[in-house]
């Protein structure tokens, strides 16, 4: 099937000088488990939010005393990091200001504090949320699902989705739960808090609100608090829904911009293409080299699927486009079809 075919083409993609369509995708490399525990937890977020010394978030104070710490929101006082207890197990999750440093969050947070050791593959999922409609005789899910999380384990990858329980974001969960018992993959979303619902952002604004900065404690939010209501309805702003928290997710980072409904929806991917790009240019070896690929893997997708599309490309991240499923990625098949068709070159050339 094409989803398949798409997910088992990875390593030729990993190996790959950075081209933009690629035709095949496999695993490889040997699996290896991406979880640890937390460990110095205050000492860490006072790096992170300025309030150690000699953190060098610390060191930048200007004359006013004011701390520049980059991963707090501009309009919230202190650090904020907590679990959620879902049903299902418990995530990690942190809230940052949409313009957080991602060095500063990695130095801060996700290697020393959420342990994750440094991947060797980037597979970044963009696509359809609340439109997003699958044809089961066009696209294999299960295919897809279970491809996706094999050629992950097999190379140590983290995949970066935008979080929520809708879409493509969803069906990468789900897929997380049934294909990855271990949790062996960080499955990370990357979301934008002032888009989810009401119940959820009273939901991390408790943890948030309990947590003072100098206190260094490790709030938990119970996921069940901010479930609907039986036969309450969807909550929207205009027509648009609001999301929810993914459960199957191992690790959130949520942006908050200050904006709330559905116009935050996008806010998180400036940054999203920050953290992406610091995980892959920033890990070189000896020689310089980067030592991280990014894939980026397309399925259905709209309007902020495209914004991405087109900052990814522009860093040379290759790009698996999922065929038949929908708006965005159909038409980028069809007219790759067409280049096909008209025996044109599929990538310009350096003197066009």
């Amino acid at each position: 099937s094409p989803a398949s075919q798409d997910v088992t083409a990875s390593q030729d993609v990993a190996g790959s000088s950075r081209s933009l369509a690629v035709s095949r995708m496999r695993a490889a490399v040997a699996a290896s488990q991406a979880t640890a525990k937390f460990s110095n937890l205050g000492q860490s977020i006072a790096r992170a939010f300025g309030t150690d010394e000699n953190s060098s978030v610390a060191k930048r104070r200007g004359s006013s005393g004011i701390l520049e710490a980059s991963l707090r929101p501009r309009h919230r006082k202190g650090a904020a990091i907590a679990e959620i207890a879902f049903d299902s197990g418990t995530s990690q999750y942190c809230l940052i200001s949409d313009i957080a440093k991602p060095e500063d969050l990695f130095e801060a947070v996700l290697l020393p504090e959420w342990g994750l050791q440094e991947p060797k593959l980037l597979l970044s999922i963009m696509g359809g949320a609340g439109k997003m409609k699958l044809c089961a005789e066009k696209f294999d899910i299960d295919g897809f699902s279970k491809g996706l999380v094999e050629a992950a384990t097999r190379t140590c990858a983290w995949v970066i989705t935008g979080g929520t329980a809708s879409g493509v974001m969803d069906i990468v969960g789900k897929a997380m739960k049934e294909h990855d018992k271990q949790r062996q993959v960080p499955c990370i979303g990357i979301t934008p808090f002032g888009g989810l619902t009401t119940k959820w952002r009273a939901a991390l604004d408790s943890a948030y609100d309990a947590q003072e900065a100098s206190d260094f404690i490790l709030p938990k939010v119970d996921a069940a608090t901010a479930r609907r209501d039986e036969g309450e309805k969807p909550e929207t702003d205009g027509k648009i829904p609001l999301a929810a928290i993914q459960e199957n997710h191992s690790h959130f980072i949520i942006c908050d911009n200050g904006q709330v409904g559905s116009k935050a929806f996008g806010s998180e991917i400036s940054f999203r293409a920050s953290f992406e790009d610091h995980v892959t240019l920033e890990t070189k070896d000896s020689s310089g080299q980067s030592q991280v690929p990014r894939v980026m893997i397309l399925v259905n997708g709209g309007k902020i699927s495209l914004h991405s599309l087109v900052k990814a490309i522009e860093t040379g991240c290759p790009l698996v486009v999922c065929q038949g499923t929908g708006r965005i990625a159909d038409v980028i098949c069809s007219i790759l079809q067409s280049l096909r068709d008209a025996d044109l070159p599929m990538c310009p050339t350096t003197s066009e």
